[in-house]
């Protein structure tokens, strides 16, 4: 598929901003507009400034890289704290239940603790594996570990709490930047389409009001653009 190329040659807020002013005075002028094409009615120019708004919401670049930075202090927070310390309780709620040094490795190699030191260097991937073989290990020796009020019973509710949080972090954590070739080209489209929309009322305006030039004038873009930039907009 061949890459988008973009079509307009200003900002994204400036498009969107010189698309819903063209919006505007397609709205102030819909009688004579109307007469031209019967299209452009109120639900015709609904659904144009949905689209625009649409564009809007779609991330850019800078969106997203700052999302991404976002979600990696709240994953690297996530795993330096709550999960690092559990990890660290499960261990001794674990030496206590296993007194036998060699039944004791092999059941931390269950728990997943044989891969937790790199896990723990912000290896997502195999930290969200570590999680479920430790989450499922406490599950499966409850009643050894909470022997002598050794481990509490809410231990293993409250690491699987963390389990689902990594969970719910780590695919979208990923899939930003993953997706960034893909993101930008989807705003690219979405927003050459209003981009274009806007040229075609523009040229139509422009026709309308070609014996007016005051109004023609509402319908050229660049100088729509211009008394954006006049207004501080």
């Amino acid at each position: 598929m061949e890459p988008v190329k973009k079509l307009f040659r200003c900002s994204y807020s400036v498009l969107y901003e010189g698309c819903e002013q063209v919006a505007i005075n397609l709205e102030e002028e819909m009688v004579e507009m109307n007469g031209f094409k019967k299209k452009y009615n109120a639900a015709w120019l609904a659904d144009y400034r949905a689209k625009i708004e649409a564009a809007r919401l779609v991330e850019d670049d800078r969106q997203r890289s700052v999302r991404h930075r976002l979600l990696r202090i709240e994953l690297k927070q996530l795993t330096k704290g709550e999960i690092t310390r559990a990890f660290g309780d499960l261990r001794l709620y674990m030496k206590e239940a296993y007194s036998n040094a060699d039944e004791r490795r092999v059941h931390l190699k269950a728990a997943g603790f044989s891969s937790l030191r790199e896990a723990l260097n912000f290896n997502w991937r195999l930290l969200r594996r570590v999680m479920q073989m430790a989450s499922t290990f406490i599950a499966a020796n409850e009643e050894a570990l909470t022997t002598g009020d050794n481990m509490p019973e809410d231990f293993g509710e409250l690491f699987e709490g963390l389990r689902e949080a990594l969970d719910a972090k780590v695919p979208v954590f990923l899939n930003v930047l993953e997706n960034t070739s893909q993101g930008t080209q989807q705003k690219l489209m979405v927003s050459n389409e209003v981009f274009k929309i806007a040229n075609g009322i523009c040229g139509d305006g422009q026709h309308v009001f070609r014996r007016s030039p005051a109004k023609q004038r509402q319908f050229v873009w660049d100088a729509i653009l211009k008394l954006m930039k006049t207004h501080g907009n």
